[in-house]
């Protein structure tokens, strides 16, 4: 289901957009990596690896969308996939950003990047979820639009008037309702008249042709009989002219 060239247009800007804030966030998640691998506790270095990974996914998965055909309902399960693994691990980092104490000696800095994470990881979730609410709105209105339902049809009214059939390019006449009735009666007349002057019109006797007689063997049939003695006058005639002698004139 084709979706139109400002859908395709969106699509391809949602798409560079996430691609971009992930790749983004994946760099600043190395940069926490690097500077707190000592001093973070295991439930926050496993939070991160897993938001870094969701992030390096999405940085793959997102050009090769742009690059393979479209087809709403692929489009539809890969974007619900990201949205699940962002959700989650957006939830999971600002559950556990609640409750995580800095080390007093840079407090300042371990408070704002994880701020800086924190508001990250709910970025992409957000994209994700604006493109997938305009794909879920894009394809009910082309559904509807290939496919009407019954309400938003033109139902036929057998109260309006009927069209009378005419030749293209002429308009369409209308009968009254109130002259239907006095219409088919005359019509009617008129046909039963013709009937009555012209019974041959209803009822036509069939055409037979007599039966042939059949031939016994050794028997001639009379039309060899009559083609027979035609050609015996004729042969008798062309005799006698023969046999006639010369005028004296020609001696």
């Amino acid at each position: 289901m084709d979706l139109g060239p400002s859908f395709r247009k969106f699509r391809a800007v949602s798409f560079t957009c996430i691609a971009v804030v992930a790749l983004a966030w994946t760099a600043l998640t190395c940069v926490v990596l690097y500077m707190h691998w000592g001093d973070a506790d295991r439930t926050q270095s496993s939070l991160i690896v897993v938001l870094l990974c969701v992030n390096v996914v999405t940085v793959i998965l997102i050009p090769a969308l742009i690059l393979v055909e479209f087809r709403v309902w692929l489009d539809a399960a890969r974007m619900a996939f990201l949205l699940l693994a962002h959700f989650c691990a957006a939830v999971g980092f600002t559950l556990w950003a609640t409750k995580y104490q800095c080390p007093t000696t840079d407090d300042g800095i371990c408070s704002l990047m994880n701020i800086y994470v924190l508001l990250a990881s709910w970025v992409n979730p957000l994209l994700i979820l604006t493109y997938s609410t305009c794909l879920a709105v894009g394809a009910r209105r082309r559904y509807n639009v290939s496919f009407p339902s019954p309400s938003t049809e033109e139902k036929y009214d057998i109260e309006q008037p009927l069209p009378t059939p005419t030749t293209a390019g002429l308009p369409i006449m209308e009968v009254p309702r109130s002259q239907r009735g006095s219409l088919a009666s005359t019509v009617h007349k008129h046909m039963s008249a013709r009937m009555s002057r012209q019974p041959w019109l209803t009822a036509l006797p069939p055409l037979s042709a007599p039966p042939l007689p059949l031939a016994e063997p050794g028997m001639e049939s009379p039309s060899s009989k009559d083609d027979a003695s035609s050609s015996k006058r004729k042969s008798t005639r062309s005799s006698a002219r023969l046999s006639k002698p010369l005028p004296s004139k020609f001696f």
